[in-house]
């Protein structure tokens, strides 16, 4: 098996069995986001670099055969390539298979094996055992297309390995924009590249495609944080002199690993959103809002049902309460993302402010795993019901907020608010189907 660290430029081979959920079981669930979709690729890329630098193409890597394992510390999500019974060494003056048997780092693929199964993310060269690495590029560019869409690029629902085979032989993949208009054209074009049925318009190796990746907006920005799973303190102590009721008590939670997104939602996100889905709002959201002047802005008059639904379509879900509080503090109790010092407006955009600042703009507040704009500049929904009492019942591992409410909780104060309530533990809390000018949101994902 290879193992895809995080460092590219180090990916290491283990001879460990690794237990734990596929690749194929993520996929389940539908699409990934973006950000993650895109590292993750890039972490098989940098494994079949490795492979292929030592004379061994794979041929046949479905999304059952990549589990997802994730350690008990800080790191982020580790690719495992598994079962490599259809490797084949490459002949190095021809560039194809070999059919001999190849040794990658003292483990040895198999000498004897099949052709591989019709699958539809193999390419059509590999089903006849003419493999390249340039064959691999055309898998990983499915398995791209497939952590993007939800859905396998050709044969999608097709289960006879005769049916499947015409179709990675015959059928195009549909356009990546038709399913996913948001996505920049590089990266379309880079992934039809991948998918070509002729390898020769391919990239040349699995280097060159995740070199390609890396230079598209959506590799140059990937726009979520990975927050190791651990245990961090919520609420405030009995002697803090700001704390209100429902900010207490204080106790230690343990939560999962996730990803959250580095800012708010963007004015142009959303109203790519918008345009994609046909979601109803109203027209004074304009007023608020301008994404062709302003489009690195914050998000503004949206009420908790218009948070959700944007997750949805993104491939993600609101952060609950503690997740977002912890993304904002860490694991050393501070009281405000940049540690206990109060707010200056050098740090933070709070105050009397008559309208949001872009996003990112105040790096001063950066939290401790490199979250922005958690402090002022707007409040955000999150997925919790809101509760006075709920932090003195709540269970200590993953709490999700109560079951029932009238309320959504808000979280990080605003450009109105004045300095106290920038605190990490401050809960605001409006009617889910309100909206404001300084409401906005952030998602989150997480593997469970």
């Amino acid at each position: 098996m290879i193992q895809v660290v995080d460092d590219p430029t180090a990916p290491a081979v283990i001879l460990s069995k690794q237990e734990g959920r596929t690749l194929g079981d993520v996929l389940e669930r539908g699409r990934l986001p973006t950000a993650i979709a895109i590292a993750w690729a890039r972490q098989l890329l940098a494994a079949f670099t490795h492979m292929h630098e030592r004379g061994v193409v794979h041929g046949a890597l479905t999304p059952d055969r990549v589990t997802v394992h994730v350690s008990d510390g800080a790191g982020v999500p580790q690719l495992v390539v598994a079962d490599l019974s259809t490797a084949s060494s490459v002949d190095a003056d021809a560039n194809t298979a070999s059919g001999r048997s190849g040794t990658l780092m003292g483990m040895r693929a198999s000498d004897e094996h099949d052709a591989p199964q019709p699958a539809s993310h193999v390419s059509p060269e590999a089903l006849a055992r003419e493999v390249t690495p340039r064959s691999d590029v055309y898998t990983l560019g499915a398995l791209l297309f497939h952590m993007l869409t939800g859905r396998a690029p050709v044969a999608h629902g097709l289960e006879g390995g005769s049916e499947i085979a015409r179709a990675v032989h015959s059928e195009d993949p549909a356009p990546l924009r038709w399913m996913r208009p948001e996505l920049s054209e590089a990266l379309e074009d880079i992934v039809r590249s991948a998918l070509s049925k002729d390898p020769l318009p391919r990239p040349e190796t699995a280097a060159a495609l995740s070199a390609l990746l890396a230079a598209t907006p959506e590799g140059r920005h990937p726009r979520m944080v990975f927050v190791p799973a651990g245990v961090f303190t919520r609420g405030c102590s009995a002697d803090d002199e700001h704390a209100r009721p429902e900010e207490r008590p204080q106790r230690q939670l343990t939560l999962s690993p996730y990803y959250i997104d580095e800012t708010p939602v963007t004015a142009s996100e959303f109203q790519t959103f918008i345009e994609a889905t046909d979601h109803d709002i109203p027209d004074a959201w304009a007023t608020y809002n301008d994404p062709q002047a302003r489009p690195d802005h914050p998000v503004v008059f949206v009420n908790w049902h218009d948070a959700t639904a944007y997750a949805q379509w993104a491939g993600k879900l609101l952060p609950t309460e503690a997740q977002w509080e912890k993304a904002a503090r860490g694991d050393d109790a501070r009281r405000y993302p940049w540690g206990d010092a109060p707010p200056t407006p050098e740090i933070a955009w709070y105050g009397s402010h008559r309208a949001p600042a872009p996003v990112g703009a105040n790096p001063g507040s950066d939290s401790p795993y490199g979250v922005k704009d958690m402090a002022g500049n707007v409040f955000e929904w999150v997925a919790d019901w809101y509760s006075r009492t709920y932090y003195a019942r709540a269970q200590v591992a993953d709490p999700m907020g109560p079951e029932s409410g009238s309320r959504r909780v808000l979280r990080g104060g605003s450009f109105v608010h004045p300095a106290f309530t920038l605190r990490v533990t401050v809960r605001g809390r409006y009617q889910p189907g309100e909206r404001r000018a300084n409401h906005s949101f952030r998602c989150a994902w997480a593997l469970d």
